[in-house]
C-alpha cells in the first residue's frame, strides 16, 4: 500500500479505481475474519460509473458487502487476490460474490473456479441494471428504517451531483435508479410505476434532472 503520511493524514495514492478499492478494503479490514468483516464481495466495473453507483445499496446489512472494481473482460489480478484474502462466505441466501454490470462470462467463470458462487446482476443497459439491483435490494430487506421505503433518482449525465447519494445508499440500503437529464428512461419509469409507495428523492438541480422529468416522475 502506497501512502504519503503525516501525523493525522493518510493519502491513498492511486490512479485507478481498481487499486484504490483494494487499498481501501485492506485499510478497513487489515486482517481477514475480523469482526464484521465483509460476507459478500460486490464486484463492479471500473467503467461505466453508473453500475458502481447502483451497487452501493448492496453494501448495507444484512448483505455486509465490500465493493471492489475490475475490468469487465478479465478479472483484475489485484481484485482476485483481495477476494481470496477476504474469503467471503456469503450470508442469508446471498452468494459470496455479486457481480453488477456487463462482465464477460470469462470473469464469472474465473471467480467460480476460485470456489465462489456468483450472482450476476445485469440488464440491457445501466438503467435496466439499476432496476435489477433495486429489486434484489427489495428481496433482501435493508435493516435501516429508510432502506425499504425510499428510492434515489440520479442523472447519468452529471454524476458529480449524484455521487452524494451513494454514501447514504451504502449506509441505509436505499436503492438508486437513473435518469437522463431530459428523458426518463423506460426501464426507470416502469420500475417507478411498480413501486408507487416509495419516497422518491431526486438528487441534483435542473442541470442534472430537468423540470419536465421531475414532473413525469
Amino acid at each position: 500500500m502506497l501512502t504519503l503520511n503525516t501525523v493525522d493524514t493518510t493519502r491513498i495514492n492511486h490512479d485507478s479505481a481498481i487499486e484504490l478499492s483494494v487499498t481501501v478494503s485492506q485499510m478497513q479490514w487489515p486482517k481477514p475474519n475480523m469482526k464484521k468483516s465483509p460476507k459478500v464481495i460486490i464486484l463492479v466495473p471500473e467503467e461505466p460509473f453508473p453500475d458502481a453507483f447502483a451497487a452501493t445499496s448492496l453494501v448495507h446489512d444484512p448483505i455486509m458487502g465490500n465493493l471492489l472494481f475490475s475490468t469487465t473482460d478479465k478479472l483484475s489480478l489485484e481484485t482476485s487476490n483481495e477476494i481470496e484474502r477476504l474469503n467471503p462466505s456469503g450470508t442469508k441466501g446471498v452468494p459470496p460474490v455479486i457481480a453488477v454490470g456487463p462482465f464477460a462470462p470469462a470473469v464469472i467463470r474465473e471467480i467460480e473456479s476460485m470456489g465462489y458462487s456468483v450472482l450476476h446482476v445485469v440488464g440491457s443497459d445501466v438503467f435496466a441494471t439499476a432496476v435489477k439491483v433495486a429489486k434484489l435490494r427489495e428481496q433482501i430487506t435493508p435493516e435501516s428504517s429508510e432502506g425499504p421505503i425510499s428510492l434515489f433518482i440520479i442523472s447519468v449525465d452529471t454524476p458529480y451531483e449524484g455521487v452524494l447519494a451513494t454514501y447514504y445508499a451504502t449506509h441505509s440500503g436505499v436503492p438508486i435508479l437513473f435518469t437522463n437529464r431530459n428523458r426518463l428512461p423506460q426501464a426507470t419509469a416502469k420500475a417507478l410505476r411498480a413501486m408507487p409507495d416509495k419516497h422518491v428523492y431526486i438528487i441534483g438541480g435542473p442541470r442534472s434532472v430537468s423540470e419536465e422529468v421531475v414532473l413525469e416522475i
